[in-house]
């Protein structure tokens, strides 16, 4: 087990694809969590992702679509 700090944000609205998502409740860590975290700016949920009608993974461009 491991303690960290961490902010938690309550009712935050954030713009993707033109289109404001809420989130409840979002967890912002103070540093990274271990070496490989470091690469990394966030994780997109299905909280986040059931927010819009459709998602597209293209691999060729490596980009999410939302719509």
């Amino acid at each position: 087990m491991k303690s960290v700090m961490a902010y938690m944000l309550k009712n935050l609205e954030m713009t993707i694809s033109g289109q404001t998502i809420k989130l409840r409740v979002a967890e912002i860590y103070q540093k990274p969590l271990n070496e490989e975290s470091r690469i990394f700016y966030g994780n997109l949920g299905q909280d986040v992702i059931k927010q819009f009608a459709t998602m597209t993974l293209d691999f060729q461009s490596m980009k999410l679509i939302f719509r």
